[in-house]
């Protein structure tokens, strides 16, 4: 069984930028999943090559890695690193190549 945080006890702002150096302004949706439950379709608000941000709340077990699958690339890992009403915050396991991060944000724009 998934525990699911109570959502209410987190900020209702949007986490801050500091958190993503170099992040760009997207908007996307996107699958994630954690585990072995269902991909879950969200909207990706920002991308950096450490980190992204996604549209929340989303059901999550904040101890569990969160999987992302973006257009073009393998399925990614991230850690959720904050979660508030309005997104989940979370860094790449293994951060993105910054040619690769280029690239994705000249296609996804």
């Amino acid at each position: 069984m998934t525990d699911i945080p109570d959502f209410s006890r987190f900020q209702t702002e949007r986490p801050a930028l500091a958190h993503l150096p170099g992040a760009a302004a997207l908007s996307l949706p996107v699958e994630v999943r954690q585990s072995s439950h269902a991909w879950r379709r969200v909207q990706l608000r920002q991308l950096a090559p450490g980190g992204f941000c996604i549209d929340g709340p989303v059901p999550l077990d904040v101890t569990q890695l969160l999987r992302i699958r973006l257009p073009g690339l393998q399925v990614l890992s991230a850690r959720i690193v904050d979660a508030s009403l309005a997104s989940v915050l979370c860094h790449f396991v293994d951060p993105l190549h910054p040619a690769v991060f280029d690239h994705l944000v000249q296609t996804l724009r």
